[in-house]
């Protein structure tokens, strides 16, 4: 890849993630009803928890025929959440 492209991918790269930084902090970090779960139980690590203990945390399913690949992640804004790499990849 030339220099010049190089240079211009990460001055977009770096534009794309202060815009999307920017409108994640004018959102509101605790709406009302933001956090709330029904109380179920569930089993975590092998302990009884329950879904209340844990109100930030998400299941993310990848349904790819005929396997089912699963992953946890955290949510951190209305419109993200958190998850390692390996999970999307």
């Amino acid at each position: 890849m030339a220099p010049m492209m190089a240079k211009l991918l990460i001055g977009l790269s770096l534009l794309i993630a202060t815009l999307e930084g920017l409108s994640a902090q004018m959102e509101t970090l605790n709406p009302e009803g933001c956090g709330l779960s029904y109380s179920k139980t569930m089993i975590v690590n092998g302990t009884e928890v329950k879904e209340t203990q844990y109100p930030w945390s998400v299941f993310l399913a990848l349904y790819f025929r005929p396997d089912v690949y699963a992953c946890g992640g955290t949510i951190i804004t209305k419109r993200h959440v958190l998850t390692a790499a390996h999970c999307l990849l």
